[in-house]
């Protein structure tokens, strides 16, 4: 399967403070593909340079054999209507309904017809299981049904690659499987490459195909692979992570 995401010696660093150096890893198209650590690791810093939203890096990301720091200079307005992104707190705008906060991209980048853009975002919202909630504001639900809606607007212009950052985080554990099961099936049903920033290890191991664990400590990857092959690692860094979210959770 070929890589839609390449990343080769990334270093990414303010001023003199280096957050993260020696990132190499490869995301296949298609697949489910995990970034885990502890808190500071650099997990959502990573996810924002991939977007293109932080550029304080050397070396390179590719994009479907396309250089990142090219793409941002020549066709960057292409480039997000191949991305979709869901930020941990969402991010819906509290004056606009649901649908109106996911016909925000679609009529920014895709339609002039606003009738066109609410059937759209109909549609995307019955993706995500909030069927007949077109007309309700961010206020009127939950929070698991936020993360829904943000999810709704993340996919509204059919992106390549989606990228979700801490999608179960706040949630009780019956919420983290609906939204772990509805990120499976959207996977499956659009042929999304789906990349996830997340603590949450049980959604971790449920579904994801591959994954980096990012050591804080180190500023750099200390294991990738499997889930399987991660957890079963040998490396003593690797187990001390796996220890500490044992502790925590035991707590």
């Amino acid at each position: 399967m070929e890589n839609i995401i390449e990343v080769r010696s990334l270093k990414i660093q303010f001023g003199e403070n280096i957050i993260l150096k020696d990132i190499n890893f490869n995301v296949k198209k298609g697949e489910i593909f995990a970034i885990i650590g502890d808190s500071g690791s650099g997990k959502t810093v990573l996810l924002k340079h991939l977007i293109g939203l932080l550029e304080s890096y050397n070396g390179e990301i590719y994009l479907e054999n396309n250089d990142l720091k090219n793409i941002k200079k020549e066709s960057y307005d292409s480039f997000l209507n191949e991305i979709g992104v869901a930020f941990q707190y969402g991010a819906l705008l509290g004056s606009l309904t649901l649908a109106e906060n996911i016909m925000l991209p679609l009529m920014e980048y895709k339609t002039d017809s606003e009738a066109v853009a609410r059937r759209i975002a109909a549609w995307k919202l019955s993706l995500v299981d909030l069927e007949g909630f077109d007309n309700y504001y961010p206020s009127d639900i939950s929070g698991g049904m936020k993360k829904r809606a943000s999810i709704a607007r993340a996919i509204a212009l059919n992106p390549k690659i989606l990228f979700l950052d801490e999608p179960t985080s706040g949630l009780d554990p019956i919420t983290s499987t609906e939204i772990d099961n509805l990120i499976k099936r959207l996977n499956k049903r659009l042929g999304t490459t789906i990349i996830l920033v997340t603590h949450d290890l049980e959604s971790v191991f449920s579904i994801s195909d591959s994954l980096i664990l990012l050591d804080g400590s180190k500023k750099t990857i200390v294991a990738k692979g499997t889930p399987f092959d991660v957890f079963n690692s040998s490396d003593r860094n690797v187990q001390k992570f796996f220890e500490r979210i044992k502790k925590s959770t035991v707590k």
